[in-house]
């Protein structure tokens, strides 16, 4: 990947900026604007830096995030305790490790992914933990990612019209081979991200966020009506050309629908249980690839039904594979790839559903703890929450943000996009919502002045009292 200059100066200068956002924002501001503009807009390159892992877009947000938390905002991460939700999160960061020791790669290698797993995973979980508890808190976060969407709109546009092309201007580089963003004689955007399909789930997720927003009662954002960034992001979502991402999208919205109107939570439930059980009877091989290809093929046409069965085949090469090793996988250096043992070559040309990555890689130990971290905290929601309280505008925030996530975790299962806005959102639900004020969020420390409150104005008259520090 030839990138230019520009791309590593970007990509090492971004932790001093995110500190400097810190020094000038309120905090969760801070966070949220560092977070949402790291993964919009860093390069997706990734850079060999002695003593850390792979150093790319997810770990310089997430390193410079969690640095300015700790100097502006420790007590919050020092007082957080860990609870019996966290487990499969805890599990979660040291499968890897467990993998890599399992298969005689040595201290140094699982030392070195189990610190990635804490980069990439924990620190956003805990930043959702610490900072993202209460209602108010999850209303921010939930307009950061619909903030997102709409400042992608004018590059999604470009790209529609003119080709994948802002990366290569800016950072000198395209991300993937150009044929796989074609699409129905169109192009399919992908601005600063790994690819298309990304975008489209993005711009997806803000798009139903944006809905339940202004279902709940919300009227404007940034002096925009709310139905207005609905249909503009709606919009862009639909010519972003990402099927799976648009059929997600509208289940998402029917599910909130149905709570909200339908006074039921169990077709949720339904979906919830639906991803656990697709990786069982997959798993298993209880439900044939081709089965699931000729079902698709009247609803999505020949094209689409091929592209589903190519990827279900190598996740049928990649599973048979993984069960030579069940437990912890294969570790990494693609050695969880399947050889044909005549030719000596993969064979599989990529690999797309998380679930399968993982379960290669980590074995049913990671597939079951990154799912459990996702789905668990869905669950504890779903479970909690009478439907009949959903769509009240303290709770829209919270109620929009775990479908989401469940959404998300229903993409990992053919797409392999990850991102750690969701496991933030893991982090916030995975503990009982506060019901807090919208101006009870912490700031970054301000300059006192020490003045005399003894110059109380009383009737235009001056009067005494106590002496007491103020922010200026």
């Amino acid at each position: 990947m030839n990138h230019n200059a520009l791309a590593q100066l970007v990509l090492f200068g971004y932790p001093a900026l995110v500190l400097l956002l810190f020094a000038l924002m309120p905090l969760r501001k801070a966070i949220l604007t560092a977070m949402v503009g790291g993964w919009l807009f860093l390069p997706t390159i990734k850079l060999s830096v002695v003593g850390i892992p792979d150093y790319d877009k997810i770990v310089a947000t997430n390193c410079a995030v969690a640095l300015g938390c700790w100097i502006w905002a420790s007590k919050d991460l020092l007082a957080l305790r860990p609870k019996w939700i966290d487990i499969p999160m805890l599990l979660w960061c040291i499968a890897a490790s467990l993998s890599s020791l399992t298969n005689g790669l040595g201290v140094y290698d699982a030392c070195s992914v189990g610190l990635r797993q804490v980069l990439v995973w924990f620190v956003p979980y805990c930043i959702g933990r610490a900072f993202f508890k209460d209602s108010a808190a999850l209303k921010q976060f939930a307009v950061a990612f619909v903030i997102g969407g709409l400042v992608y709109v004018p590059f999604c546009l470009l790209e529609v019209r003119l080709s994948p092309q802002l990366n290569y201007w800016v950072y000198g580089f395209h991300q993937n081979q150009f044929w796989r963003n074609l699409r129905l004689d169109g192009y399919r955007p992908v601005v600063f991200m790994n690819n298309g399909l990304m975008v489209g789930m993005w711009m997806a997720t803000a798009t139903v966020i944006s809905f339940w927003l202004w279902l709940s009662g919300e009227k404007k954002l940034l002096g925009i009506p709310y139905p207005a960034i609905f249909a503009v992001l709606l919009g862009v979502t639909v010519l972003c050309k990402a099927l799976y991402a648009i059929m997600l999208m509208l289940l998402a919205l029917l599910l909130l629908l149905t709570a909200r109107y339908g006074k039921t939570l169990i077709p949720a439930l339904l979906l919830l249980l639906a991803v656990p059980g697709y990786m069982a009877v997959r798993g298993l091989q209880l439900l044939p690839a081709e089965t699931i290809v000729e079902l698709a093929e009247p609803v999505f046409g020949n094209s689409r039904a091929a592209s589903l069965g190519a990827r279900l085949a190598q996740e049928d090469y990649m599973i048979n594979h993984a069960m030579e090793r069940p437990v912890f996988g294969w570790g990494g250096y693609r050695r969880s790839w399947p050889i044909d043992t005549f030719t000596g070559e993969y064979q599989i040309r990529g690999l797309d559903g998380l679930w399968t990555i993982i379960v290669g890689k980590n074995g049913l130990f990671g597939v079951t703890m990154v799912f459990a971290t996702m789905l668990i905290p869905v669950a504890y929601v779903l479970v909690r929450r009478r439907s009949t309280a959903w769509g009240t505008p303290t709770r829209a925030a919270h109620e929009v943000l775990s479908v989401s996530l469940l959404i998300f975790a229903c993409d990992c299962l053919l797409n392999g996009m990850f991102n750690p806005m969701f496991v933030v959102i893991a982090g916030a639900i995975s503990q009982p919502l506060r019901e807090e004020a919208a101006g009870s969020e912490s700031v970054a420390p301000s300059f006192k002045l020490t003045v005399p409150r003894n110059l109380k104005r009383i009737n235009g008259s001056m009067t005494t009292g106590k002496i007491a520090k103020q922010d200026i």
